[in-house]
Protein backbone atom coordinates (compact mmCIF):
# COMPACT_ATOMS: atom_id res chain seq x y z
CA UNK A 1 0.00 0.00 0.00
CA UNK A 2 1.40 3.40 -0.97
CA UNK A 3 2.17 6.03 1.67
CA UNK A 4 -0.72 8.16 0.41
CA UNK A 5 -3.18 5.27 0.84
CA UNK A 6 -1.78 4.52 4.30
CA UNK A 7 -2.27 8.16 5.29
CA UNK A 8 -5.85 8.15 3.97
CA UNK A 9 -6.68 4.93 5.80
CA UNK A 10 -5.14 6.36 8.99
CA UNK A 11 -7.28 9.51 8.61
CA UNK A 12 -10.36 7.30 8.35
CA UNK A 13 -9.24 5.25 11.36
CA UNK A 14 -8.68 8.38 13.46
CA UNK A 15 -12.03 9.82 12.40
CA UNK A 16 -13.81 6.53 13.12
CA UNK A 17 -12.30 6.32 16.61
CA UNK A 18 -13.37 9.88 17.38
CA UNK A 19 -16.84 9.50 15.90
CA UNK A 20 -17.52 6.11 17.50
CA UNK A 21 -16.42 7.46 20.89
CA UNK A 22 -18.50 10.63 20.62
CA UNK A 23 -21.69 9.27 19.05
CA UNK A 24 -21.46 5.60 19.89
CA UNK A 25 -21.18 2.81 17.38
CA UNK A 26 -24.91 2.48 16.72
CA UNK A 27 -25.54 6.17 16.06
CA UNK A 28 -22.47 6.66 13.88
CA UNK A 29 -22.99 6.59 10.13
CA UNK A 30 -20.31 6.16 7.51
CA UNK A 31 -21.13 9.71 6.40
CA UNK A 32 -20.16 10.93 9.90
CA UNK A 33 -16.80 9.19 9.68
CA UNK A 34 -15.93 10.50 6.22
CA UNK A 35 -17.03 14.03 7.16
CA UNK A 36 -14.68 13.92 10.15
CA UNK A 37 -11.88 12.46 7.99
CA UNK A 38 -12.43 14.94 5.19
CA UNK A 39 -12.68 12.27 2.50
CA UNK A 40 -15.40 11.24 0.07
CA UNK A 41 -17.78 8.46 1.10
CA UNK A 42 -16.56 6.27 -1.75
CA UNK A 43 -13.03 6.50 -0.33
CA UNK A 44 -14.23 4.81 2.85
CA UNK A 45 -15.44 1.84 0.81
CA UNK A 46 -12.02 1.44 -0.82
CA UNK A 47 -10.76 0.30 2.59
CA UNK A 48 -13.81 -1.16 4.36
CA UNK A 49 -17.03 -2.93 3.39
CA UNK A 50 -18.98 -1.34 6.24
CA UNK A 51 -18.64 0.55 9.51
CA UNK A 52 -18.69 -2.88 11.22
CA UNK A 53 -15.59 -3.89 9.26
CA UNK A 54 -13.94 -0.59 10.14
CA UNK A 55 -14.64 -1.06 13.86
CA UNK A 56 -13.51 -4.67 13.78
CA UNK A 57 -10.22 -3.73 12.11
CA UNK A 58 -9.67 -0.96 14.65
CA UNK A 59 -10.29 -3.33 17.53
CA UNK A 60 -8.00 -5.97 15.99
CA UNK A 61 -5.32 -3.28 15.72
CA UNK A 62 -5.72 -2.44 19.43
CA UNK A 63 -5.76 -6.13 20.36
CA UNK A 64 -2.71 -7.18 18.35
CA UNK A 65 -0.67 -4.12 19.29
CA UNK A 66 -1.40 -4.57 22.98
CA UNK A 67 -0.51 -8.26 22.93
CA UNK A 68 2.69 -7.57 21.00
CA UNK A 69 3.75 -4.91 23.49
CA UNK A 70 3.06 -7.16 26.49
CA UNK A 71 4.74 -10.18 24.88
CA UNK A 72 7.91 -8.13 24.43
CA UNK A 73 7.90 -7.41 28.16
CA UNK A 74 7.28 -11.05 29.01
CA UNK A 75 10.22 -12.12 26.84
CA UNK A 76 12.33 -9.83 29.02
CA UNK A 77 12.38 -12.23 31.95
CA UNK A 78 12.97 -9.31 34.34
CA UNK A 79 9.49 -7.82 33.87
CA UNK A 80 7.22 -7.97 36.90
CA UNK A 81 3.45 -8.24 37.08
CA UNK A 82 3.43 -4.48 37.69
CA UNK A 83 5.43 -3.89 34.47
CA UNK A 84 2.98 -6.01 32.48
CA UNK A 85 -0.12 -4.39 33.98
CA UNK A 86 1.35 -0.88 33.66
CA UNK A 87 2.11 -1.51 29.99
CA UNK A 88 -1.46 -2.71 29.46
CA UNK A 89 -2.92 0.32 31.26
CA UNK A 90 -0.69 2.73 29.30
CA UNK A 91 -1.81 1.19 26.02
CA UNK A 92 -5.48 1.42 26.96
CA UNK A 93 -4.94 4.99 28.17
CA UNK A 94 -3.29 5.85 24.84
CA UNK A 95 -6.31 4.48 22.97
CA UNK A 96 -8.98 5.33 25.54
CA UNK A 97 -11.51 6.52 22.98
CA UNK A 98 -11.27 3.23 21.11
CA UNK A 99 -11.21 1.31 24.39
CA UNK A 100 -14.49 2.97 25.36
CA UNK A 101 -16.10 1.68 22.18
CA UNK A 102 -14.52 -1.75 22.69
CA UNK A 103 -15.76 -2.15 26.26
CA UNK A 104 -19.18 -0.56 25.96
CA UNK A 105 -20.32 -1.24 22.41
CA UNK A 106 -18.45 -4.19 20.92
CA UNK A 107 -20.27 -6.81 22.96
CA UNK A 108 -23.61 -5.72 21.53
CA UNK A 109 -22.35 -5.49 17.94
CA UNK A 110 -22.57 -9.16 16.99
CA UNK A 111 -20.82 -12.48 17.48
CA UNK A 112 -17.53 -11.59 15.81
CA UNK A 113 -17.11 -8.61 18.17
CA UNK A 114 -18.05 -10.69 21.19
CA UNK A 115 -15.53 -13.34 20.12
CA UNK A 116 -12.84 -10.69 19.70
CA UNK A 117 -13.60 -9.28 23.16
CA UNK A 118 -13.36 -12.66 24.87
CA UNK A 119 -10.27 -13.65 22.86
CA UNK A 120 -8.61 -10.42 24.00
CA UNK A 121 -9.67 -11.06 27.60
CA UNK A 122 -8.36 -14.64 27.46
CA UNK A 123 -5.02 -13.53 25.98
CA UNK A 124 -4.55 -10.96 28.75
CA UNK A 125 -5.42 -13.57 31.39
CA UNK A 126 -2.97 -16.04 29.82
CA UNK A 127 -0.22 -13.43 29.91
CA UNK A 128 -0.98 -12.59 33.54
CA UNK A 129 -0.91 -16.31 34.36
CA UNK A 130 2.45 -16.75 32.69
CA UNK A 131 4.06 -13.84 34.52
CA UNK A 132 2.53 -14.74 37.88
CA UNK A 133 3.56 -18.39 37.60
CA UNK A 134 7.14 -17.30 36.90
CA UNK A 135 7.11 -14.73 39.73
CA UNK A 136 5.88 -16.92 42.53
CA UNK A 137 5.14 -20.49 43.52
CA UNK A 138 1.87 -19.38 45.12
CA UNK A 139 0.24 -18.46 41.80
CA UNK A 140 -3.35 -19.56 41.19
CA UNK A 141 -6.27 -18.77 38.87
CA UNK A 142 -8.06 -16.83 41.59
CA UNK A 143 -5.21 -14.32 41.67
CA UNK A 144 -5.42 -13.96 37.89
CA UNK A 145 -9.17 -13.32 38.17
CA UNK A 146 -8.66 -10.70 40.88
CA UNK A 147 -5.96 -8.87 38.91
CA UNK A 148 -7.98 -9.11 35.69
CA UNK A 149 -11.04 -7.67 37.42
CA UNK A 150 -8.92 -4.96 39.03
CA UNK A 151 -7.52 -3.95 35.63
CA UNK A 152 -11.03 -3.76 34.19
CA UNK A 153 -12.09 -1.54 37.12
CA UNK A 154 -9.10 0.76 36.55
CA UNK A 155 -9.99 1.06 32.88
CA UNK A 156 -13.74 1.53 33.25
CA UNK A 157 -13.80 3.75 36.33
CA UNK A 158 -10.52 5.65 36.48
CA UNK A 159 -9.69 5.98 32.78
CA UNK A 160 -13.06 6.11 31.04
CA UNK A 161 -15.38 7.52 33.71
CA UNK A 162 -13.20 9.80 35.86
CA UNK A 163 -10.69 10.49 33.08
CA UNK A 164 -7.86 10.63 35.61
CA UNK A 165 -4.30 11.35 34.52
CA UNK A 166 -2.00 8.43 33.79
CA UNK A 167 0.26 8.97 36.82
CA UNK A 168 -2.73 8.78 39.19
CA UNK A 169 -3.98 5.63 37.48
CA UNK A 170 -0.55 4.00 37.71
CA UNK A 171 -0.47 4.90 41.41
CA UNK A 172 -3.83 3.13 41.86
CA UNK A 173 -2.41 0.17 39.94
CA UNK A 174 0.66 -0.05 42.14
CA UNK A 175 -1.35 0.24 45.36
CA UNK A 176 -3.87 -2.35 44.21
CA UNK A 177 -1.27 -4.86 43.07
CA UNK A 178 0.61 -4.36 46.31
CA UNK A 179 -2.54 -5.29 48.26
CA UNK A 180 -3.31 -8.24 45.97
CA UNK A 181 0.26 -9.50 46.10
CA UNK A 182 0.40 -9.09 49.89
CA UNK A 183 -2.94 -10.81 50.36
CA UNK A 184 -1.80 -13.70 48.19
CA UNK A 185 0.70 -14.89 50.80
CA UNK A 186 -1.58 -14.70 53.83
CA UNK A 187 -3.17 -17.91 55.07
CA UNK A 188 -6.93 -18.03 55.24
Amino acid sequence: MSQSKKNTKQKIFDAAIKTFAEKGFWKTKVSDIVAEAGVAQGTFYLYFNSKDDCLYELLEYLHKGTLHQINQLIENKQSTIFDICASFIKRIYQYKMLSKVFLFEALSSGEKFKNLYFRFKKNIRDMLSKVLSEETNNYNETTVSIISGFLKELIEYYILFLNEDLDTILKHLYEGLEKIEGARYEKI
